[in-house]
């Protein structure tokens, strides 16, 4: 994950990247799914996903540039501190200034 998170990023590296991730997701389901189709819900779509993540950065660039997951964390975070239903954007207003 490391390796894709770089601002630049060699061939060589992707490729590496590439093989440690379909490594990675080997090993996983031969772990926790035991390839038995009825333990198949171990492996969640985002862990599928991570296979595609090297060559998806060959098409769009790092993955740093595209991936949501930051601001969906912080949309996260800022709605558990909505602490006033009647009026759900002081609080929010008051974080923001």
């Amino acid at each position: 994950i490391r390796i894709l998170h770089q601002r630049q990023i060699t061939r060589e590296h992707l490729q590496h990247s590439h093989q440690l991730m379909c490594q990675f997701h080997h090993e996983f389901e031969k772990i926790y799914c035991e390839r038995r189709a009825d333990r198949i819900h171990f492996m969640r779509p985002c862990l599928h996903a991570v296979l595609h993540i090297p060559l998806e950065t060959v098409r769009v660039g790092p993955v740093t540039m595209y991936a949501t997951w930051t601001i969906e964390r912080m949309i996260g975070d800022l709605g558990g501190e909505i602490a006033q239903p009647s009026n759900p954007y002081h609080n929010l207003s008051e974080r923001g200034l």
